[in-house]
């Protein structure tokens, strides 16, 4: 899965510049370029055997900035952006959930219904049937929003500074997620840098 990173890597570090938090239209197409992938690399991507696991699904709910329901092929499931983190906006509190809301947490919960809200998605996971302990999976999700601007929400989130790298902890997993681990750091230190989104609001 790194290699989908690392093809965005040195564009993104090409393009330093203002957080687009709480800003669509033009600027926020803007902001999306340096992470998009042509056609070609992404049907490349798809012939690709050494993914286990690829599948087209409609997005049906935003959980958080992180997290997203879709319908599937057959079911429907439960979708945990790999190599990422975002700020909480609910924690469970004796078995109900209670509003948490740190720091950028609504901005990242935002801007993934911005990207990603009722569209259709193409989920790209390392490991397959791989669930984390809450029955999600791990999956890289791209979005196809025109010729050849097809956007990896992943390393967007990360970028501009709506979320934070997540090291798996996992020995299984991390053996796999390695390589995707130093990509998306070498992402997040551009948004560092550049004071983009929580870097900025959240220090």
């Amino acid at each position: 899965m790194a290699i989908l990173f690392w093809a965005v890597v040195d564009s993104v570090g090409d393009a330093v510049g203002e957080t687009v938090s709480e800003v669509v239209g033009t600027n926020l197409d803007k902001a999306k370029s340096p992470y998009y992938v042509t056609d070609e690399y992404l049907e490349e991507l798809i012939s690709n055997s050494s993914y286990d696991r690829y599948s087209q699904c409609e997005v049906t709910r935003i959980v958080d900035g992180d997290t997203i329901d879709v319908d599937c092929p057959f079911k429907n499931e439960s979708i945990r952006y790999a190599y990422l983190d975002t700020p909480e906006v609910r924690k469970k509190v004796n078995g109900k959930w209670e509003e948490d809301n740190q720091c950028f947490g609504k901005e990242a919960s935002n801007i993934n219904k911005e990207l990603v809200e009722g569209k259709k998605v193409l989920l790209f996971d390392l490991l397959p049937d791989y669930k984390d302990p809450y029955g999600r999976r791990i999956s890289t999700v791209i979005v196809k929003e025109g010729k050849d601007k097809n956007l990896i929400v992943n390393t967007f989130l990360v970028g501009e500074g709506y979320a934070t790298v997540y090291y798996q902890r996992d020995p299984l997993y991390k053996f796999f997620y390695l390589n995707g681990e130093e990509a998306m750091a070498k992402v997040e230190e551009v948004a560092k840098k550049s004071n983009k989104g929580l870097w900025s609001k959240c220090n």
